[in-house]
């Protein structure tokens, strides 16, 4: 189970990780070509927003979820389901 656990938060910050940097390459592009376009409304920037706010949040979220997955996973462990 520990190792799970200690596999599961070197996954999640590897992913993070990559997408961080993904995310930082994509959207200065983004913004430049949603400027040229006319389309950076506020429409544009609701959607902007999102993806910063999954850019910041989703690493949390992942290790809550697997922090009640290893609390679940060890309190059924021998017992049949």
């Amino acid at each position: 189970m520990i190792g799970l656990l200690v596999l599961g938060v070197i996954l999640i910050a590897g992913v993070w990780f990559t997408f961080h940097y993904i995310f930082w390459v994509i959207q200065p592009v983004a913004v430049d070509l949603a400027t040229d376009l006319n389309a950076n409304g506020t429409q544009y920037t609701q959607v902007d927003t999102f993806f910063q706010a999954i850019d910041n949040w989703i690493a949390i979220i992942a290790l809550l979820v697997l922090v009640v997955f290893g609390f679940v996973y060890s309190q059924r462990r021998g017992v049949e389901v």
